[in-house]
């Protein structure tokens, strides 16, 4: 079997960990399997050719640590170019031939965040959509002339995306719900943690908002965390957000509110910077404190996250906002849920009792529900 997986930001975002991350769980999975595959990185150049070339450099180097740089294709093309066709590409670490013949005998491509095109998907005999952000991509596609329907077979981790209370619109697509796999062997052996070490969780300060079927949805991880900006001072707990709080006069207010309130942030592009950063980071927190974007939530997606199952996986409890995960999974003591602010300290508060069971219900649930060769399994399976 031979599986194509691509995407198109990893080069240009060396500085996202947690970003980095997500693609590794999947090729140390598919590598355990046995299975032959290539990451196809679709990099559009700038004007910059040097800034360009530490890019790539930057990008195989870090596959190199893991010795995964000869399941990389880099392909390049023009920066004025937006569509990009076949005969736009350029392939600066492998020879076309080689490039052509892995994608002619490739048996699916996996396509993360519909980022390639349908000039290059038909390049591909049997295509298949991996969304990581449900209600957000269904919601948006249409308005933004995001066109999806190239696709062969769609998964996403709204785990309720079959719901009966799931609001997501399906486009007319059979959507197949999975959870993000995680590389069970690359989060073990996390040392005990000290009890005075924070809850943490780590998310891009963003705004900005979607407008469907007469409402408004917001896709802000600023308004999913300021809903909750007094449960470190409620709870009398510990709270640190790495998020990429700006510097302008809105990034400082809010930066003080969190601070009024006991939250401590830093900055993820400075300590989350890398693979082994980021790792460390979950590693070392008490736990996760995580709040779901408002568009999760309010469309009861059952969305789960990538940056959660590391935690599980490290034996770090959660404490999570309620997104509407189906009743039948079995979420044991190592996941807490909530939906209000008074939810969520009682949650904290909870959390800090009975910690070596709730650390080891968290891996047992991470070895049930989240093992890569599961997952990935499960992926092929139902393609």
């Amino acid at each position: 079997m031979k599986i194509v997986l691509t995407g198109n930001t990893m080069a240009h975002y060396p500085h996202g960990g947690g970003h980095w991350s997500v693609c590794l769980q999947y090729l140390l999975g598919l590598r355990d399997m046995g299975i032959d595959f290539r990451w196809l990185e679709l990099f559009r150049r700038s004007n910059d050719k040097q800034r360009d070339t530490r890019k790539l450099y930057l990008f195989i180097e870090r596959f190199k640590r893991f010795n995964l740089h000869e399941n990389i294709i880099i392909a390049t093309y023009p920066a004025s170019c937006h569509r990009p066709c076949r005969s736009d590409l350029e392939f600066p670490n492998v020879s076309e031939q080689i490039v052509d013949r892995f994608i002619e005998d490739a048996d699916y491509l996996w396509n993360f965040h519909a980022s390639m095109p349908p000039q290059l998907l038909a390049m591909f005999k049997r295509k298949i959509l991996l969304d990581l952000d449900p209600g957000h991509l269904q919601v948006s596609a249409p308005q933004s002339g995001l066109n999806i329907s190239c696709h062969d077979t769609y998964f996403s981790v709204g785990l309720n995306i079959l719901g009966k209370d799931c609001l997501v619109p399906h486009l007319g697509f059979e959507w197949k719900p999975f959870f993000p796999p995680i590389h069970l062997n690359y989060w073990r052996n996390a040392a005990n943690v000290h009890p005075t070490n924070a809850f943490t969780s780590i998310t891009q300060w963003n705004w900005g908002e979607l407008h469907w079927g007469g409402h408004s949805l917001s896709v802000s991880k600023r308004d999913a965390y300021m809903r909750y900006i007094e449960t470190p001072s409620l709870a009398g707990i510990p709270i640190e957000l790495a998020a990429n709080i700006g510097s302008k006069e809105v990034d400082n207010r809010d930066r003080a509110e969190l601070s009024k309130f006991g939250w401590s942030v830093v900055m993820p592009h400075t300590r989350v910077r890398s693979l082994t950063m980021y790792r460390s980071y979950i590693q070392q927190s008490f736990g996760e404190f995580g709040c779901a974007k408002p568009v999760f939530v309010k469309l009861r997606t059952g969305w789960f996250s990538d940056r959660t199952a590391a935690y599980l996986a490290a034996g770090r409890p959660v404490v999570i906002e309620k997104t509407g995960i189906p009743a039948n999974i079995s979420l044991g003591d190592g996941i807490l849920t909530f939906s209000t602010p008074e939810e969520a300290v009682h949650q904290l508060q909870s959390c800090t009792s009975n910690y070596q069971q709730r650390s080891s219900q968290a891996v047992a649930f991470a070895e049930r529900y989240l093992d890569s060769s599961k997952v990935l399994s499960s992926i092929i399976e139902q393609s």
